[in-house]
């Protein structure tokens, strides 16, 4: 591997922190001018003044509408008459249409009751007074929480830009120090033992928590109050954010509870660092106890971590390249010390090697350990240096090397895992596949499948601008939203209601399937050319798969469809295939 790339392009990033650096001291130097500019108004005496007018104005800049109560009054002070029209110290505007209506309707009052009210008057200069000896809390508190949201950001960017370049500094020290041992140029591989707890993802998430709740308690009374004002339905979408805030701190917490319990777990690895085409071996060690029978899903995946751009944004995602899986108990014994669960997985040799090359387009494997216990589930991530093999830098055996005295187990797949429901006929046997085997994912499709629906209907209604630009982009909301809640509402429909029954009988295969009405075929062997394993989808970190029958007239044939676990799918393959008397299997994956 060529030395990665440095974090060149500093100044971009700076470009993105500098604006919430400027808003946040722009936010902040309001609140300090107008604690500034505002009177002393410890020598100001009392007076009575009459009302004479009251009424409540408006602005709207950048959408957003602000009041303010305006007020005319005359006063007499040391026998001469004054008119004022100051209320508060500060001249500000209000986003609380309510608070100043209020201040409205007091006026009004004294006015119709012919009641004087209290105003304050500087001696020095009689024509100066105000009605409140104060500041409205509107202008510091709305600036003082934008600022301390803009210079957190910006602070956060600039500690970003310093701490990645840290890591390189850091990262280039060691390329000198192991120039022909790459997987020693990450800091996470000096030796092997590799850590993994969720410290970072919590910390993230708190602040992600705290971020949302001042973001959402923060402008809930603005929203409420436009809401009220205006009517408007478009502003309903702001119970978006409390939903995310929501979201957030439930997530928070799980993180906080899985932390507390596991803190750190470690992976030994034997194979330091494994090789294309060798074995990955190792052991996970965490001192918790766990019961016997837990059951661990571990995969091993090789992934293309790459930046992909959509529209004028990029995003980064992940492309699993490669992947295996196997499902390992707790057995008795299993602890001395502390919990110890033996992990080997075959690596192919012509998959692809770590490379960190290009930020933007990155190859890495991760393993990634599963198991459901009660409380708060076990779930680790580990990123595996994998190489290309070298007798003089990696410490590698042969597959078949039976150099290896530690007890392991193997998972070799277990076809009835699949969650197929099998039966015994006279003829042969019967594979029932139900439909909405795994309503998790059903559940997630018929929710972004109802979110587009109410995004395609509901948001083009509540858009009370009436403008030409308004009603193309309602329409085009509308097409495009419907587009897509049709597309996930044919695979919600999938989810839910697509079954299938395979009947095996020696030299022919009998497939009835479909989501409505059920379509019943017959093959006979001499016609099926081999069954295959093909990847289908990606939901999370778990890959679904489709096994295929392939005819020797090129036809393709869905079998089955949305099997989780390569190695039970393939055996259950392997099964079928072996009770119709066709030996040869593809897996389509590779």
């Amino acid at each position: 591997m060529n030395t990665p790339k440095k974090f060149k392009a500093t100044w971009i990033f700076y470009l993105f922190i500098v604006p919430f650096l400027i808003g946040g001291l722009n936010s902040l130097n309001s609140v300090v001018e107008t604690l500034y500019t505002s009177p002393n108004t410890d020598r100001w005496q009392e007076a009575q003044a009459i009302v004479l007018s009251a009424r409540l104005t408006n602005q709207t800049k950048d959408g957003s509408t602000t009041y303010k109560a305006k007020a005319h009054y005359i006063y007499t002070w040391q026998g001469k008459s004054y008119s004022a029209k100051r209320i508060f110290l500060d001249e500000s505007y209000d986003s609380n249409r309510e608070r100043q209506q209020q201040i409205v309707r007091q006026l009004r009052q004294h006015r119709s009751d012919k009641n004087k009210i209290t105003i304050w008057v500087d001696p020095e200069n009689p024509s100066n007074a105000v009605i409140y000896r104060s500041i409205q809390s509107s202008a510091v508190t709305t600036p003082i929480i934008t600022a301390i949201i803009l210079l957190s950001i910006s602070a956060l960017g600039f500690w970003g830009i310093s701490y990645v370049k840290g890591l390189q500094k850091d990262e280039a020290e060691r390329q000198k120090k192991y120039p022909d041992q790459p997987w020693k140029w990450k800091k996470i591989w000096q030796t092997n033992e590799l850590t993994s707890g969720h410290k970072t993802q919590l910390i993230a998430l708190l602040l992600a928590s705290i971020v949302m709740t001042a973001i959402s308690v923060g402008a809930a009374p603005t929203v409420i109050q436009e809401f009220k004002t205006k009517q408007d339905n478009a502003l309903l979408l702001f119970a978006i954010f409390p939903l995310c805030t929501l979201i957030c701190w439930v997530q928070t917490t799980i993180y906080f509870l899985r932390w507390k319990r596991f803190a750190k777990t470690l992976f030994k690895m034997d194979t330091f660092p494994a090789a294309l085409g060798h074995i990955l071996r190792g052991e996970l060690v965490m001192k918790d106890k766990l019961p016997t029978g837990t059951i661990f899903n571990i995969k091993l995946s090789n992934i293309r971590s790459h930046i992909v751009k959509s529209g004028n944004k990029n995003r980064r995602t992940e492309t699993i390249l490669w992947q295996d899986e196997q499902k390992i108990p707790v057995e008795e014994g299993s602890y001395l010390t502390a919990f110890r669960l033996p992990v080997l997985f075959d690596i192919p040799s012509d998959a692809a090697p770590s490379n960190w090359e290009n930020s933007s387009n990155k190859l890495l494997w991760r393993l990634h350990i599963h198991a459901d216990i009660p409380g708060a589930d076990y779930i680790q991530k580990f990123e595996v240096p994998v190489f290309k093999p070298a007798k003089h830098t990696i410490n590698t055996q042969s597959v078949t090397d039976q150099i290896y005295t530690r007890k392991t187990y193997t998972d070799e797949g277990d076809w009835s895992r699949t969650k197929v429901i099998a039966s015994t006929t006279t003829q042969g046997n019967s594979y029932y596949f139900p439909p909405a085997r795994h309503k998790g994912v059903a559940l997630s499709m018929t929710a972004v499948t109802a979110i587009c629906y109410v995004m395609a209907i509901g948001v083009p209604t509540w858009i009370s601008d009436q403008s030409i630009i308004a009603t193309i982009g309602s329409v085009m909301f509308a097409v495009v939203g419907g587009l897509f809640a049709l597309v996930f509402t044919l695979i919600s429909l999938d989810a839910w209601l697509f079954r299938s029954t395979l009947d095996t009988s020696r030299g022919q295969l009998r497939v009835r399937s479909g989501m409505f009405k059920m379509r019943d075929s017959t093959y006979q062997v001499k016609y099926i050319k081999q069954l295959s394993l093909k990847r289908t989808t990606r939901v999370g970190n778990s890959l679904y798969y489709d096994i295929n029958a392939t005819l020797h007239s090129g036809s393709h044939i869905k079998l089955a469809t949305a099997l989780v676990g390569k190695r039970d799918v393939t055996a259950l393959m392997d099964k079928i295939s072996q009770e119709i008397g066709l030996e040869s299997t593809t897996d389509a994956n590779k």
